[in-house]
């Protein structure tokens, strides 16, 4: 799901056979307390300051007349944050690599969430909804993944109201004996991110820097949408520079290229180091020549424009798309889509949807790499999934 602007309310209801119509799916309010995330964004205002991302929770089950407050339950977060999107159909409780349910990824141990009626005329609920949130951790991440466990409170209530009554002074900051009753459900929800970074991609020996980024170490840098960012590369000695990628790619093998900044900015720098292909003199009276490093051809293929670097070896393609390599050497291609496109897969002696691939060199081979046609659609506020 896309979102267009921050969203303000979410609807859960299961979707059962109508018993009326054989295929067809109904909706039906849902028969467990199940809670319902609400992902929202505040983009930064300052210079390499990540966004916040807050998510919101509204209690489950609401009041019955005459209560005033509706049934509590004690609720658990976890969470984790992950370098890729996530698809809803990742979101399994099952599928422990994705949701976090470890101890170590615990983010809120416990809270007390019960429906409440506004107090004081402003809106607020006491007990009502709840947020948690705050500053994604790393450039590169692109998605937050959380898991909201519910549990029956099994402990005092208010003769009156039915509000929840703890027996720590009233804090509810963790069950005490005879609080914590059985497991009602669980939630998992992801925050799929595309936030503003330049993200450079380096093959060879040599360094790029600019704004925050300084690859070598940090080869992804938060920066504000609009901006420009000046990147330079530098090679280490006995290499050269053989030019830029991705977005930099107008920029050729010029030392600088200038990026403006709209969402995840791929930039690819690629380094060269020539291979010596051997061979001494020969010694002594009348010896024999030296020896002669057998060599192979990688040449690489694209469907769509696109950029695919290596490593080692010269491999810029655009421009170099084929070079010869020792046997036995290993390089590793980078497919790097360009502004505004996204990469598919690779193809041939690769394979696979990662845009990675190391090869050890034994003998003439080709890998294709393959770019979509269609645009990336860059959307503020974020795409929220919930399952």
């Amino acid at each position: 799901m896309r979102a267009t602007a921050n969203i303000v309310k979410v609807t859960y209801r299961w979707l059962v056979a109508d018993p009326t119509t054989p295929g067809l799916l109904v909706a039906v309010n849902r028969p467990s307390a199940i809670v319902a995330p609400i992902g929202t964004v505040a983009p930064p205002i300052q210079v390499s300051v990540p966004p916040v991302i807050v998510v919101k929770v509204d209690p489950p089950e609401p009041p019955e007349a005459p209560e005033v407050f509706g049934d509590a339950q004690w609720m658990k977060i976890f969470k984790t944050e992950l370098p890729r999107e996530v698809n809803v159909d990742e979101l399994t409780s099952t599928n422990t690599a994705i949701v976090p349910q470890d101890p170590t990824q615990v983010e809120v141990a416990w809270d007390i969430i019960q429906a409440s009626p506004p107090s004081g005329g402003n809106g607020n609920q006491n007990r009502g909804s709840k947020s948690n949130g705050g500053s994604i951790a790393s450039p590169t991440t692109r998605s937050i993944i959380r898991r909201y466990e519910l549990y029956k409170y099994t402990g005092t209530y208010d003769a009156t109201t039915d509000q929840a009554v703890c027996a720590d002074l009233n804090l509810c900051a963790a069950p005490s004996a005879g609080e914590l009753g059985d497991f009602i459900s669980a939630n998992n929800s992801a925050v799929n991110i595309i936030p503003d970074v330049v993200a450079v991609a380096k093959t060879g020996n040599g360094t790029v820097t600019g704004g925050k980024v300084n690859c070598g170490n940090a080869c992804s840098a938060f920066a504000l949408a609009g901006s420009s960012v000046t990147l330079t590369a530098k090679a280490n000695s006995g290499s050269t520079f053989t030019g830029w990628s991705g977005a930099c790619a107008s920029a050729g093998s010029n030392s600088s290229c200038t990026v403006t900044v709209n969402g995840v900015t791929n930039v690819g720098a690629t380094f060269f180091a020539p291979v010596a292909t051997g061979g001494g003199g020969g010694g002594g009276g009348g010896g024999g020549g030296g020896s002669t490093t057998t060599q192979y051809t990688l040449q690489i293929g694209r469907s769509n424009p696109g950029t695919v670097t290596s490593n080692v070896g010269g491999i810029n393609c655009g421009s170099t798309c084929s070079a010869k390599f020792n046997a036995g050497s290993v390089v590793t291609l980078t497919a790097i889509p360009p502004a505004g496109k996204t990469f598919a897969n690779l193809g041939n002696v690769c394979s696979g949807t990662a845009p990675t691939c190391t090869l050890t060199i034994n003998g003439n081979v080709t890998a294709q790499a393959n770019f979509n046609k269609e645009s990336v659609w860059i959307v503020r506020p974020l795409p929220f999934w919930g399952g």
